[in-house]
This record gives C-alpha cells, sequence and structure tokens, in this order.
C-alpha cells in the first residue's frame, strides 16, 4: 500500500503540472521588454 502512495503521489508531480508555452520558448513583441525579475520585499513600504 504504501508502494502504491508514493508511486501515485511521484506520478502526480511528474504529470500533474503542465508548464506554460512561454517556459519553453519565450515570448518575443519588439513594442516591449520581456524578461523575469526579482526584488527584495524586506524594504520600507516607501521604497516600492
Amino acid at each position: 500500500m504504501r508502494f502504491v502512495t508514493i508511486l501515485l503521489l511521484a506520478a502526480s508531480l511528474l504529470y500533474g503540472q503542465k508548464r506554460p508555452n512561454w517556459v519553453k520558448k519565450a515570448p518575443v513583441d519588439s513594442k516591449y521588454y520581456i524578461g523575469i525579475g526579482a526584488a527584495s520585499q524586506d524594504a520600507d513600504g516607501a521604497d516600492y
């Protein structure tokens, strides 16, 4: 029983989530810069 549970969990992690199309091929639009960014959320509210 435990093996079946682990097998089902592994299968759901591998096949349960489909990746969006832009993961395989980045979107291109000559009017906009499209990128990925990150920012700290620890700053004061006036900083953002």
